[in-house]
């Protein structure tokens, strides 16, 4: 039985990858891109940018290669109008849909068989602007929780609520073509899985479930699918 089979209707599954490596590791990583994917690499100016990104795209392919039984250098992609990809479909193959987050040295991927997941991950960390970028990207209420917090509470209680509206808007597909404080997320610790319900203006799709992605100490994530009643598997790091 191959993985994509031991994914049900209901299934998504969160995977999790250290994207720190040594250079010959990077250069293996590298090996298995594809021309265009190498050509990115390139650009970026600053050597653990190029690092993150090789292995991250690298151990993407790997992750999808292991479910549709396929060389890891044979996956095609496309992308939408906002750069989103999407796992170009082998005929006969099983509909499988993916997203993808970094911060720092860790990626998340979420793998669903239905259109519309979306993950985002962020390392906590001190910051002295909490409250001033809160007003220009929360809702109001969103603003008020966060005003009535104080010290690491209110920093982790941020990036909580900035993952799980960039997760939402992710799996929407519209990325940053809408304002982030047009998604209203609660955001205590305790409050995931929840229904997050959209105005018909942002999605056709009214209710959107979110869901922890369990990182690991000193980051947050969330993972955003459409409806409800969904079964998440966090499964082990993935050590391609």
């Amino acid at each position: 039985m191959t993985i994509a089979a031991a994914i049900d209707a209901s299934d998504v599954h969160i995977w999790s990858r250290s994207l720190d490596a040594a250079p010959e590791e990077v250069a293996a990583h590298a090996s298995i891109l594809s021309p265009d994917e190498r050509a990115r690499a390139n650009r970026f100016r600053f050597d653990d940018d190029r690092r993150r990104f090789v292995i991250g795209r690298s151990v993407l392919r790997q992750i999808l290669g292991d479910y549709l039984c396929l060389p890891a250098d044979r996956l095609t992609f496309s992308y939408d109008d906002y750069g989103k990809p999407r796992l170009e479909r082998a005929a006969g193959g099983p509909p499988l849909f993916f997203n993808a987050s970094h911060s720092h040295d860790l990626a998340l991927y979420a793998i669903a068989p239905v259109d519309g997941v979306g993950i985002d991950v962020e390392r906590v960390r001190a910051m002295t602007d909490v409250e001033s970028i809160a007003r220009r990207f929360f809702a109001p209420r969103e603003q008020s929780a966060l005003a009535a917090l104080q010290g690491d509470a209110k920093t982790e209680a941020f990036f909580r609520c900035w993952t799980r509206k960039e997760a939402i808007l992710k799996a929407v597909g519209a990325g940053f073509s809408l304002p982030l404080n047009s998604v209203d997320v609660p955001i205590a610790s305790d409050t995931l899985p929840c229904v997050v319900r959209l105005p018909h203006a942002i999605s056709d799709i009214h209710d959107w479930s979110l869901h922890d992605a369990r990182p690991p100490a000193d980051y947050v994530g969330a993972v955003a699918l459409p409806g409800d009643g969904w079964h998440v598997v966090y499964l082990p790091s993935h050590d391609a």
